[in-house]
């Protein structure tokens, strides 16, 4: 019996542990902006916490779900800043919450990630991988989806045919993506030369 009850005050933690709560906003369709306190959710165990499904309870206790087919963006403060998470496509067609990494006028950038599995290192260490998805998007609507997977030369033609509109871009872009470490902070110079 006590197995039991160890196992269920176990699940019940590690099932509460998965939503996170906070103050914040939703975006309507419409562009009405609701004001109260959010809950996403998610799988358990999901690296993808914020991209399914949140909850706003009102100040009159009011509770209302919603998908990313239901509502623009929503948005909250925390101790990294600012999070902004909009609804926007991903590779497979689908809408997901994702998160704003870099935006502009001109250009925007989002994304998400996902554990692709752990496993046991030549050097006997558990390791882990994390795979970044990116949805790019350009003023007119249109978007483009790489990966931090993605090798560095397709990276780079993928941004230069969708950005590189002008001489003074595609020189830009073809100067970036030349190391993998550097693959986020090369994202987020080309979005900002594109806004200029």
């Amino acid at each position: 019996m006590k197995k039991y009850v160890l196992l269920l005050a176990l699940l019940a933690a590690l099932a509460a542990g998965y939503a996170e709560t906070v103050d914040g906003y939703v975006v309507l369709h419409n562009n009405d902006t609701l004001y109260g306190v959010l809950k996403t959710r998610a799988p358990l165990f999901s690296k993808t916490s914020k991209l399914n499904t949140i909850e706003l309870t009102d100040s009159a206790g009011n509770v209302a779900v919603y998908t990313p087919k239901d509502i623009k963006a929503y948005g909250y403060s925390d101790k990294s800043g600012q999070r902004i998470f909009r609804s926007k496509p991903t590779t497979r067609d689908t809408l997901l919450f994702l998160e704003l990494f870099a935006g502009g006028p001109n250009a925007s950038v989002y994304q998400y990630d996902k554990s692709v599995g752990t496993g046991m290192s030549s050097t006997g260490v558990m390791m882990s991988a994390t795979e970044i998805f990116y949805t790019f998007e350009r003023k007119d609507g249109a978007f483009v989806f790489l990966e931090n997977f993605d090798g560095l030369v397709k990276i780079r033609e993928k941004l230069l045919a969708f950005y590189g509109s002008s001489p003074q871009l595609r020189e830009f872009i073809d100067h970036r993506f030349t190391a993998r470490r550097h693959i986020q902070k090369d994202i987020k110079a080309v979005v900002a030369e594109v806004n200029k």
